[in-house]
């Protein structure tokens, strides 16, 4: 095969950040007592470096945790910055969004412990590697139709003109009317990019939009990566290339099967190993390549006005939150906030700690990056799939990946509809309205400069 001149040289590395001792397990609240017993899939961080004919060079790192932290980016970005000379604004570092890794935002010891003693050591060598492993590649884009694997969480509405406009759950307030309906599917567009290289091993970045599964039930105590853990071992096990997974807008999507055949929506597992066959499906009928050119990059780092709640709500959420930590008793603790409409005691430590907050405004680092036709926006949400959906069908270039949880974390973020009509998401959500609207546009404005 031959490479132009002008080729991307492309090099990954991936390396094993799974604890070696007992850590708080990230998702669902009250991680200081779902402490980890077992691993059950092991997890991964891996690494792309991208490099152009002007040698800028680009860093997408995933990592097999709930969100790519707080501290964590910080750290890596000017250790890179330092050691290699590549700017933080080429650097995204981002999470899977497993609830059955570490607790990046735990306080315990052994969170630190695996943080310095392993998580970063580890990094740094993962991105020597990559940085090392860099050779002359050929890129290839296209997608594939994942049917009914992932699903709006919870419902949509029937407009008189036969528009359906998707929002989160409701938990119980007043819907539209009788059009309201559950659970149906929404985009099942999987995004891949495949890199040809020479005389080393093809990689696959495939991106999707969809919530993990729980590994077990809420209540597991074993470390997983969730489905990514399984796709990735029957890809690779069947296929002579190296994955990785980047999430999408998740933030009102469920990766739950609707599939009549039982057998075929047994969790995780079974979920991973649809998620290899569609990808390469994918593979074999949907790709082509896009012609090289240079990295370019934009960052905006967007002021979110913070939702704070009243002094009364702040103590309706106190009341629910010392329920919750002292019984671990949900539906208790959901009693004690009904007046309030707080529907869950993750909304009521979401709550407090919006009326806690110093600032007014929150910042949110927006980037997008393009690679000829292929486009990457990047935000550090739980963003609703609605949001990604209109840049994609906006966006003045053939082909847009999402990644979320990426460079930080700041929470969901609903669309307008989401909060009019109210979601556990809305409710959770750390901005005022319209934030939703303010980042796609974001979005939009930084690749229409980019083209």
């Amino acid at each position: 095969m031959n490479y132009p001149e002008n080729a991307y040289r492309v090099g990954y590395a991936r390396v094993d950040i799974t604890p070696r001792e007992p850590v708080p397990l990230a998702g669902f609240g009250r991680s200081s007592s779902r402490l980890s017993r077992a691993v059950a899939s092991e997890l991964y961080a891996s690494c792309f470096a991208i490099t152009d004919a002007a040698d800028t060079t680009l860093l997408l790192i995933s990592m097999d945790l709930q969100r790519s932290g707080r501290e964590e980016p910080v750290y890596m970005r000017r250790y890179i910055s330092e050691t290699y000379g590549i700017p933080a604004d080429h650097v995204m570092i981002c999470g899977t969004h497993t609830h059955s890794g570490p607790d990046q935002f735990n306080d315990l010891p052994s969170i630190a412990r695996w943080r310095e003693t392993l998580l970063y050591p580890q990094l740094k060598n993962m991105v020597d590697m990559a940085l090392t492993d860099r050779v002359p590649s050929r890129i290839f884009i296209g997608d594939v139709e994942t049917d009914h694997l992932n699903f709006i969480k919870h419902y949509y509405h029937v407009t008189p003109e036969g528009e359906k406009i998707y929002f989160g759950d409701c938990h119980g307030k007043p819907v539209i009317d009788g059009t309201t309906r559950h659970a149906t599917e929404i985009d099942p567009t999987m995004h891949i990019v495949r890199f040809l290289r020479q005389g080393a091993k093809d990689l696959v970045l495939a991106n999707w939009r969809a919530h993990p599964h729980i590994y077990g039930k809420r209540v597991s105590h074993d470390i997983s990566s969730d489905y990514v853990g399984e796709w990735r071992r029957v890809f690779e096990s069947r296929n002579p290339a190296l994955f990785t997974f980047f999430q999408g807008a998740a933030g009102n999507n469920n990766a739950t099967t609707r599939l009549e055949d039982e057998r075929r929506a047994g969790g995780v597992l079974s979920h991973g190993r649809l998620l290899a066959e569609h990808l390469e499906d994918g593979l074999c009928n949907r790709m082509h390549e896009i012609a090289p050119a240079l990295i370019r990059t934009r960052q905006t780092i967007l002021s979110g006005e913070v939702n704070k709640p009243t002094a009364e709500m702040a103590q309706a959420c106190q009341r629910v939150q010392k329920i919750w930590n002292e019984t671990g008793n949900f539906n208790e603790a959901v009693e004690e906030g009904r007046e309030f409409h707080i529907m869950s005691p993750y909304q009521a430590g979401s709550c407090l700690t919006r009326y806690r907050m110093e600032e007014d405004t929150l910042p949110i680092e927006l980037n997008a990056i393009t690679l000829g036709d292929l486009a990457i926006v990047t935000a550090p949400n739980e963003l609703f799939d609605a949001i990604s959906v209109y840049v994609e069908e906006n966006a003045p270039f053939e082909k847009v990946l999402t990644l979320g949880y990426a460079n930080d974390y700041k929470g969901y973020i609903p669309t307008a509809f989401g909060f009019e009509y109210g979601s556990y998401e809305a409710d959770c959500c750390y901005f005022k309205p319209g934030i939703g609207e303010r980042i796609r546009d974001c979005f939009l404005d930084m690749l229409n400069e980019l083209k």
